[in-house]
């Protein structure tokens, strides 16, 4: 999900949930909350958040690989980040992380996957224009996932642009009103909606 405030500033959250093995219906969701739109890289460390939190270790696992990533910085553009997990993680010593060397987006991922196999090259290269024309855009889907990637994959493609407008990728029911606001958006809304 993304966040924005007033200055247009975007704070992204990935978020994963779980199945813990505290309880039979015990349910837990990891979130990271950051400025950096990295999609890969938090998304291999959110399996390994996974990992570690089904594992023997639960919960006090994940604060100490948490504490690990957090002492370990960032590496510089295309490096691999080497973090030491031995007795964290349940099956590895070490947890490698990349960093994207164009962090302003547009690159093979999978959101971008999502994208052209939801909507036929017309219709992109259609939304495309209407973002470059700064246009109001509701896209529609009945799953979550796919409005989130099929919505972040549209703006990557703007690159060296970037969306300066209301974005929000999934819109909530309480915010129906922002499609009816005079200015360019960007809003992804579940079906059930309409």
């Amino acid at each position: 999900f993304t966040l924005t405030d007033k200055d247009s500033n975007r704070l992204y959250g990935f978020c994963r949930r779980y199945s813990a093995t505290a309880g039979v219906n015990s349910v837990e969701v990891a979130c990271i909350l950051t400025r950096f739109c990295w999609y890969d890289a938090f998304s291999h460390l959110l399996d390994a958040v996974e990992d570690t939190a089904t594992g023997a270790k639960g919960a006090y696992g994940v604060a100490a690989l948490m504490k690990a990533v957090t002492a370990a910085g960032l590496p510089h553009p295309g490096q691999l980040l080497h973090i030491p997990v031995a007795g964290i993680h349940p099956s590895s010593h070490t947890l490698s992380i990349e960093r994207p060397v164009n962090t302003s987006r547009c690159k093979y991922d999978r959101r971008l996957c999502v994208l052209f196999r939801s909507l036929v090259v017309s219709k992109i290269v259609m939304l495309f224009f209407l973002m470059l024309t700064e246009r109001r855009i509701i896209i529609m889907s009945a799953h979550p996932s796919v409005l989130s990637d099929c919505a972040h994959a549209l703006e990557s493609l703007l690159y060296p642009f970037a969306w300066q407008h209301i974005y929000v990728p999934i819109l909530v029911p309480k915010m129906i009103d922002y499609v009816c606001a005079p200015m360019p958006f960007l809003i992804g809304m579940h079906i059930s909606m309409l």
